[in-house]
């Protein structure tokens, strides 16, 4: 019973909630050998207003993100040390809205 009364609760609160962006993009996986790394790239990014109408397509641009547990911090931070380009933090929602309605 608690069960329905969370997904009622649930149903509730997303039930008037609209989409504001759709977001595409490629996603390739690479593993390090050890298992204690990995990265994805994602490209060919792409956002548009739900129902169509306006549609931005990033062709220049990619995400790189490397994900790892906490206790690896000091090594991927030596790890990024020698990417080109700048580190930032990354959404891609924040990125669609930007582009699409500001």
């Amino acid at each position: 019973m608690a069960a329905d009364y969370e997904r009622q609760q649930i149903i509730e609160i997303v039930h008037p909630l609209r989409p504001t962006a759709t977001i595409q993009y490629d996603r390739r996986y690479y593993h390090a050998a050890d298992g204690r790394f990995f990265f994805t790239v994602d490209d060919r990014l792409a956002y548009g207003k739900p129902g169509g109408g306006c549609r931005v397509q990033m062709r220049d641009t990619f995400v790189l993100e490397l994900k790892y547990d906490s206790s690896n911090d000091e090594e991927a931070r030596t790890l990024v040390t020698g990417f080109p380009g700048r580190l930032t933090r990354n959404s891609k929602y924040v990125n669609a809205i930007e582009k699409l309605y500001l």
